[in-house]
């Protein structure tokens, strides 16, 4: 299934601060976390570390289907997947705040973010 840690679907509304998400895996998008349908994940002060979805999209998170993912002072680092080693975005929105994305590793396509067609991602003192 896709969301190694966590998958939020629905109206469902998550916040999370001040944990490392570390060395998860999915079969599906999201080695970490898979955002779907209208959903909203906010990430604070978060590290996710060594996560993988080989095979689909989203080393470390995947959002799709008018979920929306907000990143403020986030570390992706050493993630692995077939498509966007980092974050994937599908019809979703990302934000990103001070926030980094190092040494991800795509097998094919984009390694970092891959935003894909109705998608709205920004970035403010961000590295990726």
């Amino acid at each position: 299934g896709s969301g190694g840690a966590l998958a939020a679907a629905a109206s469902a509304d998550v916040s999370l601060s001040d944990v490392v998400v570390d060395s998860c895996s999915a079969d599906g998008n999201g080695g970490a976390l898979a955002v779907a349908g209208g959903a909203v994940v906010s990430l604070s002060d978060v590290v996710v570390q060594n996560c993988s979805a080989l095979g689909a999209a989203g080393g470390a998170l995947a959002a799709t289907g008018r979920a929306a993912l907000f990143l403020s002072n986030v570390v992706v680092q050493n993630c692995r997947a077939d498509r966007a080693a980092g974050v994937w975005l599908s019809g979703a929105t990302l934000s990103m705040n001070s926030s980094s994305i190092s040494n991800v590793v795509a097998a094919t396509g984009i390694g970092g973010v891959l935003v894909s067609a109705g998608s709205v991602a920004s970035a403010r003192d961000s590295v990726g």
